[in-house]
């Protein structure tokens, strides 16, 4: 999951566009000439719904390719491959805007952009992206890779407050927001333009950060209302103040991260639920065959819920799993988001 999670945003960094005049060039270079007379194509791509548009085709001549065009538009997102991919050749990703842009294919899986202004931006961030996204396939520490991806995301957040006028940094902010802070979102979302604001995703995220905040300011928990296993209604106050602190996870079994850290909440619980620590597991999973055995499997012997419509997790401004309180007995947040050796290290304070 963080590979992917990495990879995710390699894919989508795509930046903005200032330029003298309206019309582009795309010079690219191949690696060899095995695509000679082959056909490429030039498609403008659509993040929202996943669908390209083809835009215009060229035949490959020799190793050397070219498109030219009109950018009269905001800078977006174009995409070159293949008409029949070959399975080795990449799919080029660059920001059409007004200029001479060049590519050229290194490798059968790594190219640069380079030629005008924010695709020379553009190259020198996927290329910080993507030497993280290679030192964290080297190391099997999940801290460690957390602390890459939060790099990774610092990198691609920089930029995108940068540009939350254009579509640009809207795309950059669509491919980290539940991986951000609060104050993060925030800060994004304040130089952000009406249009985008007003989209329902976003407007729900807005109220999920509100949610937060209003729960973290005055660090009391707030009731909840879920289901358990056979369904029935189970509101959250019916454990919290039963024993000295409890951990509210929020988690579900397609999560790799969450099921990865499941180790150290079992070995937390049974070293600690003896000295007055408890765990409740929330899912946000919709299949109920699929978290009852995630819970099987990942021999996970605390209290299990599930919140398949989300209430709780709105309710608790969750933005990303996994995602955990520990409250007191007073029903008082103490911590948020304890994880690993952090978790054992917290309840060893409170529970020595």
């Amino acid at each position: 999951m963080k590979q992917l999670v990495l990879w995710a945003i390699a894919c989508a960094l795509i930046l903005t566009s200032c330029g003298k005049g309206t019309s582009f060039t795309v010079k690219g270079k191949l690696t060899d000439k095995s695509l000679d007379g082959k056909v490429l194509l030039l498609q403008k791509m659509n993040f929202e719904t996943g669908e390209n548009k083809v835009l215009d085709s060229t035949v490959v001549k020799g190793d050397e390719f070219q498109f030219k065009g009109e950018a009269k538009e905001e800078p977006d997102f174009n995409l070159i491959t293949p008409k029949i991919p070959d399975g080795k050749t990449p799919s080029m990703t660059f920001v059409r805007e007004p200029g001479d842009i060049v590519i050229e294919v290194k490798t059968q899986q790594n190219y640069t952009v380079s030629g005008t202004k924010i695709n020379d931006q553009f190259q020198k961030m996927q290329s910080e992206v993507l030497a993280l996204q290679q030192k964290a396939s080297q190391i099997t520490s999940q801290d460690q890779q957390e602390a890459l991806i939060k790099q990774v995301i610092g990198v691609v957040f920089v930029y995108a407050k940068e540009n939350m006028q254009n579509p640009t940094g809207e795309q950059l902010f669509g491919s980290i927001a539940y991986q951000l802070t609060s104050e993060q979102l925030k800060e994004l979302l304040k130089n952000a333009r009406p249009s985008f604001t007003q989209k329902e995703q976003v407007k729900m995220l807005q109220k999920s950060i509100e949610a937060k905040e209003k729960m973290l300011s005055n660090h009391q928990y707030q009731d909840v209302e879920v289901v358990d296993g056979n369904g029935a209604k189970v509101s959250l106050s019916a454990y919290v103040g039963k024993s000295k602190y409890v951990l509210v996870d929020f988690w579900a079994s397609w999560c790799q991260p969450c099921i990865q850290e499941m180790p150290h909440v079992v070995a937390a619980y049974s070293k600690f639920k003896s000295k007055g620590f408890e765990v409740v597991g929330i899912s946000v999973d919709k299949d109920k065959e699929s978290w009852l055995k995630a819970v099987t499997e990942n021999k996970m012997s605390w209290i299990q819920l599930n919140d398949a419509n989300g209430t709780a997790a709105q309710i608790y401004g969750v933005q990303s799993i996994p995602f955990t309180l520990l409250i007191d007995q007073t029903g008082k947040i103490i911590a948020e988001n304890l994880r690993g050796e952090a978790l054992d290290a917290k309840l060893s304070e409170l529970l020595p």
